[in-house]
């Protein structure tokens, strides 16, 4: 979170926070991305599914696990 404004009451410092973003959101909103890349990434990011992705990454893990047990 991005420090937005620090206003001083009193003797103690009243801060306010940007809303949360994940990278992706901070990354395209920073400008600095060309469209096609940012296209690329908006692609990407509505192809991923994350219970998929959890799915698999127990599966890896379950197989290293059992190598790692085997003899």
């Amino acid at each position: 979170m991005k420090l937005t404004k620090k206003v001083r009451v009193n003797s103690k410092y009243k801060r306010t926070y940007d809303n949360p973003r994940t990278p992706y959101q901070r990354l395209i909103k920073s400008g600095n991305v060309p469209r096609s890349i940012q296209k690329l990434l908006a692609n990407i990011k509505t192809s991923l599914n994350p219970f998929s992705l959890k799915k698999a990454i127990d599966r890896k893990t379950k197989t290293i696990f059992r190598t790692l047990r085997s003899p």
